[in-house]
């Protein structure tokens, strides 16, 4: 469509948008145009005919999030909307290079008295502001083991990332003490996921596999996540608390405090971070994931397995598994 067009579909439905907005729509690859020719008029640009819902949810999401707009072509990658390719993958690219450079940096990091320090102060700042008054003995040992907690977690964060920034790659023991610091012990599903992922990774490799990527292997993403997204949905009708799921509950949580995020598809940190692991890892690896994912018996499988874990624990307000 025309950009007058547009710009008078959204005024209709009375939302503001400028023609300097949708330019820079456009520059960080939010909503899709390309430059077309019309003999001595010049060259105009057309707009995807997605790009009016594009622009609706780009209003949402600023109602109730703060974030860049820069960053927001992976939300809007993550709910199924078309974005410009090329402009994610220089984003994903910067990304990698950023948090490379700050993995380097932290691993020659020579005073392992400073980190604990670091560590100790970062620890006591996340633990949140009690009322005023005397606290009681309770409160005061409820913080301290929280304070010493987050030290600890904050201390394996740095190991790690030595390890991976010094090795090159991420040892299955590192990450269990890891996992272990926040609370949990990995079960055995956890070490054959690190064995088929997290072990052919190595971190000279992520800035490559994003070079090397197509716009087939992030359409094969769009079609894995979309999958995911509608069996998510599924669970949620039974279990609206995630933390509740009998057996995985636990592990959930632990996921959610390692991303610091209760909401993955806000958080635009998380989805890149997930995007890397997934292009980095064998291609063969992801279409074994989609092929199951996509089989026909899944969804009663799925549904089968909500009704007995539902038997195990009772969710707060579950609505029952349907057939």
């Amino acid at each position: 469509m025309r950009k007058h067009t547009l710009l008078e579909q959204a005024k209709s439905e009375h939302i503001h948008l400028t023609e300097s907005m949708l330019r820079r729509f456009v520059e960080y690859g939010l909503v899709l145009s390309q430059r077309e020719g019309e003999g001595r008029k010049g060259v105009s640009a057309r707009y995807d005919e997605s790009s009016l819902r594009v622009i609706r949810e780009i209003k949402k999401l600023e109602e109730r999030l703060e974030i860049s707009q820069k960053d927001m072509i992976f939300l809007l990658f993550w709910r199924g909307y078309p974005v410009h390719l090329d402009k994610m993958k220089e984003q994903l690219q910067q990304f990698v290079h950023a948090f490379t450079a700050n993995f380097r940096k932290i691993a020659e990091h020579p005073e392992k008295d400073d980190i604990h320090d670091a560590a100790l102060k970062l620890a006591e700042k996340s633990i949140p502001v009690q009322k005023s008054g005397r606290p009681s003995n309770t409160q005061k040992q409820w913080k301290q083991n929280m304070i010493d907690k987050g030290t600890r977690q904050r201390l394996m964060t740095v190991k790690l990332i030595t390890e991976f920034s010094k090795l090159d790659s991420l040892s299955f023991q590192t990450l269990s003490r890891f996992l272990t610091s926040f609370g949990s012990a990995p079960l055995p599903i956890v070490q054959e996921v690190y064995e088929n992922t997290l072990e052919q990774l190595q971190l000279s490799g992520l800035a490559r596999s994003i070079n090397r990527s197509a716009p087939q292997d992030y359409e094969e993403i769009y079609q894995l996540i979309g999958k995911m997204t509608e069996y998510w949905a599924d669970i949620s009708q039974v279990f609206p608390n995630p933390g509740h799921i009998p057996l995985a509950g636990d592990y959930i949580k632990l996921l959610g405090e390692i991303c610091n995020t209760e909401h993955p598809a806000d958080d635009p940190t998380f989805i890149k971070l997930l995007l890397i692991v997934v292009l980095s890892v064998p291609k063969e690896l992801r279409r074994q994931a989609k092929a199951l994912l996509f089989a026909p018996n899944v969804k009663q499988l799925l549904q089968i397995a909500l009704f007995q874990l539902s038997l195990l624990g009772s969710p707060p307000r579950g609505k029952g598994v349907t057939s």
